[in-house]
This record gives structure tokens, C-alpha cells and sequence, in this order.
């Protein structure tokens, strides 16, 4: 009935690797998905599909992809992969922009990108049981105050979070003193901009 499309490599890396996984992996995949006639897939994007967009910046799902390196790049190019599989052959899909899912925070980026299992769960089972999804695009995050994106687009899927990073702030108290203009916490991708190739 449904594929779950969660392979891949979850982090920067050479474009070979990822080219295999995250590339010709996901395309043989719609490929299967459509010559087998299933009707729908949950894919595991990321919101570093997105990652260079500014911390102060509000998004959703319409706003322009901006990968913040090669393997945001691959998870874009999945969005539009499925995208293509929807408009041409009607399997439908749900794109999660994954945030952080782990079972508490890491650090103070993760105030914003957090997603509990629990939340993560209730989010793939409202993507499988939804009765129409089309070509959905939905931020992957728990129910945090500070809040980078906005799921407005995504309503239809029924999801609520639960669960929030706000339990967790007092670990990472803010210093007093801002990013300098050119530092990775001034985007959303964080690190992950600062960790794809490097030219001089």
C-alpha cells in the first residue's frame, strides 16, 4: 500500500556517496514504487533542504529550496523527484523535512529543529492514514517555541505535536552575545554549512 523511504546517507559526504545513496537510490525506488502500482510514499527529506535560509527568517512549504551543502542538494532533488512521480503517474508523497530527531536536544539549534520519537511517530502514521495527500511538503519538529517553520500548508495531514524543546531550554542559556555575521548558527542548516566542500 505505502513505501517508507527512510535509506540513504544523513550526512554530509563526498558526492559519490551520496550521489548512490541519496540519487540513484531514491529514483530506483520511485521506479519500483511506480512499475508495482503503490500509491503512496513517505519520504525522508530534511530541513537542510532549506538550511540556508536565516534563523530569523519564518518558512514554509512554498518558500524556495536553498540547500545548505551536497546532501541537502540530494534531498532537494528527491522533493522534485517525487514531485515528478505525483504529476506524472499520481503516486502521491509526503516529503518530511526531518529537523532533529533524537530523544532531547543537543545543543541550542536543536530549541528550534527538535522533533520527539513520539512526535515523529504520530507524523508518519498521519502520513500514511491521511486520505489525500497529493505532493505534501511538512516541517519534521515538535511543538517548540522558538519556531523556524511554519506547517500551515500541511494541515490537511492532521498532525499536533505533543511534545516541545522548551522542556529542555534552561540547558542552553543564551549568552548575551550574537553570532558574528558570518557564523553558521546564523542559519538554519547550522554546521551543516560549513561542512561541505570547502573552495578557496
Amino acid at each position: 500500500d505505502a513505501v517508507l523511504h527512510f535509506g540513504g546517507r544523513s550526512l554530509e559526504a563526498p558526492f559519490e556517496q551520496l550521489m548512490h545513496a541519496n540519487i540513484q537510490g531514491t529514483y530506483n525506488l520511485y521506479e519500483g514504487v511506480h512499475k508495482r502500482g503503490i500509491r503512496r510514499v513517505i519520504y525522508a527529506s530534511s530541513s537542510h533542504a532549506v538550511g540556508y535560509y536565516p534563523t530569523t527568517r519564518r518558512i514554509d512549504a512554498d518558500s524556495p529550496l536553498r540547500p545548505d551543502g551536497l546532501y541537502g542538494l540530494t534531498k532537494c532533488f528527491g522533493e522534485s523527484l517525487s514531485r515528478y512521480y505525483f504529476d506524472r503517474f499520481g503516486v502521491e508523497t509526503v516529503c518530511l523535512r526531518i529537523g532533529s530527531c533524537f530523544p532531547e536536544p543537543r545543543n541550542a539549534r536543536m530549541l528550534a529543529t527538535f522533533l520527539s520519537y513520539d512526535d515523529f511517530v504520530e507524523l508518519v502514521r498521519c502520513a500514511l492514514f491521511t486520505p489525500r495527500v497529493g505532493h505534501t511538503i511538512v516541517y519534521g519538529v515538535s511543538d517548540n517555541r522558538i519556531a523556524w517553520w511554519d506547517n500551515g500548508k500541511a494541515g490537511h495531514l492532521g498532525f499536533v505535536a505533543q511534545d516541545s524543546a522548551d522542556a529542555f531550554a534552561e540547558r542552553f542559556p543564551f549568552g548575551g552575545a550574537w553570532p558574528a555575521a558570518d557564523d553558521a548558527g546564523n542559519f538554519q542548516g547550522g554546521p551543516f554549512i560549513l561542512a561541505g566542500p570547502q573552495y578557496e
